[in-house]
């Protein structure tokens, strides 16, 4: 990220409200932080699992809305290529989420991968 957009973001941050459509998606993402600690900090079996389902559950609501009006928002109402290209590569980026999710669901609990 260069300097011009890391003060771009900083400021952004500094100005958007509890609903704006920014701050929700940095509070889902900062709550898949703390779901996967707890699954690789978190103990075994059981309560491993439930966190797993809670985040597979959370973040594919998550991923899919925010397609849905982040993304395809942002490629209708933008031209440029560089904003095509960012959504894009979030579409992928979420993709390579929900297999490594899928993987991850067939894992036994106690392994440590």
């Amino acid at each position: 990220m260069t300097i011009a957009n890391t003060i771009k973001s900083a400021g952004a941050r500094l100005t958007m409200g509890d609903d704006d459509v920014r701050a929700l998606l940095k509070k889902d993402h900062d709550e898949f932080k703390d779901l996967l600690s707890g699954i690789v900090d978190g103990g075994q079996g059981r309560s491993r699992t439930n966190v797993l389902e809670t985040l597979k559950k959370n973040l594919t609501a998550h991923s899919r809305a925010e397609e849905k009006v982040v993304y395809d928002a942002m490629i209708r109402l933008r031209a440029k290529q560089d904003v095509h290209v960012i959504c894009e590569e979030g579409y992928v980026e979420h993709g390579a989420v929900d297999d490594l999710l899928a993987r991850i669901s067939r894992l036994e609990t106690g392994t440590e991968l």
